[in-house]
């Protein structure tokens, strides 16, 4: 599963959103919102059958894969919150009761917060007064961060989807910053959800994303632990 089709459950579900609004759906039905789920509304609309069919395949689809050699993520994968989903769901797939608290983004358990960040990658404040621009112009506090890089890491070193990330600070990152970094012996990870620009390469010796729109690739696995260029096919 993915950001996507998460939003899409909590788009077309009942309930309250944290948002506030008073639309009666888990993902308020904002001009925003609505634009960014066009492209399925225009083949599922709102309470048409095979709307509610596909919904229920989404709750099939499993919130990453442990495949043995290899696990299989859409944004992020972290021990403690893959931990956290499978003590409540063992099977790793989301449950319709599950989607109130994530909707609402809290929860005491750290279920919900473990979900979104499977699902959409870690996040996080920049210590204040620090600030950037995103490529529209929109004032940003918030940084998405390269969770596959290991070892201790910079703001500047870490920041992902930013312009100009050398005026960013060069200082660690920590305090209450709840950010874990993959474990360089880790088995392979492959992951998705970035939209990359430029030709695809390997991130780390045990981890690759497979997102770039501008061309098709794929990774022919050979059981080695660590990943190699040469494997990462790309279809012009």
């Amino acid at each position: 599963m993915g950001n996507h089709e998460l939003n899409a459950l909590l788009y077309h579900r009942r309930g309250i959103n944290v948002d506030g609004t008073d639309d009666g759906y888990m993902r308020a039905h904002s001009v925003k919102n609505t634009g960014q789920h066009k492209t399925f509304l225009d083949e599922f609309p709102i309470g048409h059958p095979d709307t509610a069919e596909m919904l229920e395949w989404f709750l099939t689809l499993p919130l990453f894969l442990d495949l043995g050699g290899i696990r299989l993520v859409h944004a992020c994968w972290d021990d403690t919150r893959v931990a956290t989903i499978l003590d409540r769901r063992p099977d790793g797939l989301l449950a319709p009761d599950d989607l109130q608290e994530i909707a609402l983004e809290k929860d005491a358990s750290g279920f919900a917060e473990a979900v979104l960040t499977t699902l959409k990658g870690p996040e996080a404040e920049l210590p204040e007064p620090h600030h950037f621009h995103d490529i529209k112009g929109h004032r940003r506090t918030a940084l998405r961060l390269k969770w596959w890089q290991s070892g201790a890491m910079t703001w500047r070193e870490a920041a992902l989807s930013v312009p100009a990330p050398e005026k960013l600070p060069a200082t660690p990152i920590e305090g209450g910053v709840a950010f874990r970094a993959y474990d360089a012996e880790a088995k392979p990870v492959f992951f998705g959800h970035y939209k990359r620009h430029g030709f695809p390469s390997i991130d780390a010796p045990n981890a690759v994303c497979l997102d770039y729109p501008g061309e098709i690739c794929a990774y022919r696995w050979a059981s080695e632990a660590r990943l190699e260029q040469q494997n990462l096919i790309v279809i012009k």
